[in-house]
């Protein structure tokens, strides 16, 4: 459980980067302005290079936890699906932060001349994604190495139902966060009296996914929080219902809170707003997940 919450500590932190638009303070990868990243002096981390800093600088330590997790996993005598998992999770894990390494630099190279580097935001978008999907997947491990994984299977009815709308709630949640990630990296900030311009495809796709999203998982939710055979899941399905309610209104408060700034300046409660919806987002979408795998592991059809 310590890699899973150091992941989603990692999502919160990326998240106030890109609130703060500080992606790009750090211009060079793997290094910072030439300096070895371990060895780069506290005394210029300021601004929006602090922040990127501590990102990658959390970024190791994330590695480091899931490397000891998975290594543990592996010596322990866990299931063929939880040792699969594990290795699965430690090798996006070591994928993400490279990709976060090439979304600034777009090759790779240790310059940090404007000529050799190319930042992407295909890959920031990607990289945004990815860390989410590498929670949901920490968080279906963490259940795999549980008791809960070793339960009985139980009939229940409806139970190919469930499978179905997991499913769907899952396919649903993360095409809405390829929407919210695009929407988010592909705005242009605000100048002068101007507002931030946003993507009219993904703000409308992102706002139009919102409400199949949240009729989705919350339909699921609510099955699967019924299933008062299997406690797990019942658990879990719960979890969801309240999740999704509360991400809808962090959702609403992150596009007014953006619609509304002017000037290069970004409000604290702007960031707040949209980095609380990008983390909870990603809690959802990890609640979505294990929903789908517990309702094939734990339920069976009457």
């Amino acid at each position: 459980m310590v890699a899973t919450a150091n992941i989603l500590v990692m999502i919160v932190i990326g998240g106030l980067v890109t609130g703060y638009e500080a992606g790009l303070a750090v211009p060079d990868w793997p290094n910072s302005f030439g300096h070895n990243m371990l060895l780069y002096p506290v005394s210029e981390m300021k601004g929006g290079i602090f922040y990127e800093h501590a990102h990658r600088l959390f970024g190791m330590l994330v590695g480091a936890t899931v490397l000891a997790y998975a290594t543990t996993v592996w010596r322990s005598g866990a299931s063929k699906f939880a040792r699969t998992a594990v290795s699965i999770l430690l090798t996006l894990v070591i994928c993400q932060g490279i990709l976060g390494g090439l979304r600034v630099t777009g090759t790779v190279t240790s310059s940090m001349n404007a000529t050799d580097l190319s930042p992407s935001t295909t890959l920031a978008i990607v990289h945004g994604m990815l860390g989410q999907f590498v929670f949901a997947l920490a968080l279906v491990s963490a259940f795999a190495v549980s008791s809960a994984w070793d339960r009985v299977r139980v009939a229940v009815p409806g139970a190919s139902t469930m499978r179905l709308l997991t499913s769907l709630a899952f396919m649903s949640v993360a095409l809405q966060l390829f929407l919210g990630a695009s929407m988010r990296h592909l705005q242009t900030p605000p100048t002068g009296d101007e507002g931030a311009q946003l993507p009219k495809w993904a703000l409308h796709g992102h706002v139009t996914m919102a409400v199949i999203a949240f009729v989705l998982v919350l339909v699921a939710a609510i099955r699967c929080g019924r299933t008062v055979e299997a406690p797990p899941l019942r658990r879990v399905g719960k979890a969801a219902m309240h999740t999704v309610g509360l991400q809808v209104a962090l959702g609403i408060a992150a596009l007014v809170a953006v619609l509304m700034r002017r000037g290069e300046m970004v409000p604290v409660w702007e960031v707040a707003a949209t980095t609380a919806h990008q983390a909870l987002g990603a809690v959802l979408i990890a609640e979505v997940a294990t929903m789908a795998v517990l309702a094939r592991r734990t339920i069976t059809a009457t």
